[in-house]
């Protein structure tokens, strides 16, 4: 994370909405640009720190790099950005996918961990662990269920962003609202479109 600015681009379609995105994470998050990284490393490996060893675990979806850690003596998990709230799950900028992402949480499941450590919640223990991922991964399905209801009104995806079928309009910011709703409504409206779901005519998406 050298460079904000390409961050925002990456993250976000659109220079002026990289813009915004870039002037949220400096002047509001107090994000700053890092060094760059003495290593990279890949799925499988294990980082050795000392007295902590961290296995590294490639779980593509939220972002296409996004990496999830198991710690190897207490067998905690950093899920990371899979991160169980309600808020989740975030595929809002242009590389996310929602079939890796699902694919991702399931394939944590089967992760031998006593506990999970999100990196936007309190830990999970094992024990609560499956009705944590069963809440989660059902709100990808609620999420394009919300989408497909205004398919079935006949709407462009300029109405359907008003209408906010993910974030109900309960954001503070609007602009990032805006910026998250619209990225994630398209990527609804391109699984139902390639489930045959949904046609697009016009500019107007419709259920069949």
């Amino acid at each position: 994370m050298g460079d904000l600015r390409r961050l925002g681009q990456r993250f976000v379609d659109g220079l002026e909405g990289a813009r915004y995105w870039t002037t949220v994470a400096e002047s509001r998050l107090g994000i700053r640009p890092m060094r760059r990284p003495d290593h990279r490393f890949d799925d499988g490996e294990v980082l050795d720190f000392g007295s902590l060893q961290l296995q590294a675990i490639h779980a593509p979806g939220h972002l296409d790099d996004h990496y999830c850690f198991l710690e190897q003596s207490s067998r905690t998990l950093f899920s990371i950005d899979i991160d169980f709230t309600g808020f989740g799950p975030w595929y809002g900028n242009p590389e996310c996918d929602i079939d890796r992402f699902q694919a991702s949480a399931q394939m944590l499941r089967t992760v031998p961990f006593n506990q999970i450590c999100p990196s936007h919640k309190l830990p999970i223990p094992h024990a609560d662990a499956d009705d944590a991922f069963d809440r989660y991964l059902k709100a990808f399905d609620r999420q394009r269920a919300a989408v497909f209801n205004l398919c079935r009104k006949g709407m462009d995806l300029e109405t359907m962003v008003r209408i906010s079928p993910i974030y109900r309009n309960r954001m503070p910011d609007v602009a990032l609202q805006r910026i998250f709703e619209t990225q994630m409504i398209r990527k609804n409206l391109d699984l139902l479109a390639k489930e045959h779901r949904i046609v697009e005519e016009n500019g107007h998406y419709r259920a069949t």
